[in-house]
């Protein structure tokens, strides 16, 4: 009988010294970080890019892309810890989580798959490249052989803001920040803090500004008028012509007036294109054609292409140009005729 509780008080013992242990290594696992094990290092790509000046224009639809740069994410990556298996690579973005704007612009990363991904404020996003680590078997082996990746990115800028008419105060930053970390490279479990990774970074955003001008193109007539015309002999020749003038103007607060130039784009509403883009065909008289002649240097101006009408340096522009009515057929038809075209105007 003794020897019965003698047992059952060792078999207590033991249980209670499991116990502990059990405990002490639960405290020992809570207070041990998890351990990283994917590193990438630069492979000779850039680390940061700047951003040049960009001066947005109020006017501008929400979602407008204002820039564009492509780049490569190019590294070396390898398993340091041993016992590892494959581990697939990620994109961190916005790895510090800061606040980068108020709603008038957001920040993003095109990839391969043609997607865009955009940065959060305050928060950091994991986005999956569709490349792989290759595990690590013993310590002696991790590091000796470095897996080169390239990432091909495109980092784009937008404007979220809605389009506003008229000029601001003063010309107003849209995005707070100066200096961004735009991306790390990882694994699955997370940033590697102690032995920190390949990372790009963003400078110069404070240059990114609403320009506190605004323009304004006219066309003056904004009718034309050919009269009555006269057929000739053959296809090709002139019928007629007609001069008038587009106009630039433009209003600015606090900022300097020729520090941009405009382009403009004419885009029929109503007829058909040639097949050069330098003919418009009314639809209800395809035995006449309409082109455009600029005659500040006499060339031939093409539809659906942008043409510089105001040169940066300048503070707006009136610029000459003459419409031209082309017989298109052997015969004219009779009767009335009409063609139209929406002058489309960006900031250069």
């Amino acid at each position: 009988m003794y020897h019965n509780v003698s047992i059952k008080k060792e078999m207590l013992l033991i249980y209670s010294n499991i116990g502990k242990c059990l405990f002490l290594l639960a405290m020992i696992s809570f207070f041990i970080p998890k351990a990283h094990a994917i590193r990438c290092e630069n492979n000779g790509g850039p680390s940061y890019i700047t951003i040049p000046s960009i001066t947005v224009f109020r006017e501008l639809p929400a979602d407008s892309i204002i820039y564009s740069k492509k780049t490569v994410v190019d590294v070396r990556c390898w398993n340091d810890v041993a016992g590892t298996s494959t581990e697939n690579l990620y994109i961190y973005l916005n790895y510090q989580k800061l606040s980068i704007s108020s709603g008038d612009a957001s920040i993003g990363i095109t990839t391969g798959s043609g997607s865009t991904s955009w940065l959060q404020n305050n928060s950091m996003t994991k986005l999956d490249v569709n490349l792989s680590v290759n595990g690590c078997g013993k310590p002696a082996e991790c590091g000796t052989y470095k897996e080169q990746k390239s990432i091909p990115i495109t980092v784009v800028i937008k404007k979220t803001s809605p389009a506003s008419s008229g000029v601001g105060k003063l010309p107003a930053r849209l995005i707070s920040i100066s200096n961004l970390g735009l991306l790390t490279i990882d694994g699955q479990g997370g940033l590697n803090n102690n032995d920190p990774n390949f990372k790009l970074s963003l400078s110069g955003l404070s240059d990114v500004r609403y320009s506190a001008c605004t323009s304004n193109v006219t066309v003056s007539p904004e009718y034309i008028d050919f009269g009555n015309i006269s057929a000739k002999s053959q296809p090709g020749q002139e019928l007629g012509n007609k001069k008038f003038s587009i106009i630039e103007t433009r209003s600015c607060v606090g900022d300097t007036p020729n520090s941009y130039g405009v382009s403009i784009f004419l885009n029929p509403m109503t007829g058909t294109l040639s097949d050069d883009k330098l003919t418009l065909i009314p639809t209800d008289n395809n035995s006449v054609g309409i082109k455009v002649r600029d005659n500040t240097d006499g060339s031939a101006l093409s539809f659906k292409e942008w043409h510089n009408l105001t040169k940066k340096g300048n503070v707006g522009s009136t610029r000459e140009y003459t419409a031209i009515l082309m017989q298109n057929k052997d015969e004219l038809l009779k009767g009335t005729f009409s063609a139209s075209a929406v002058i489309m105007m960006k900031y250069d």
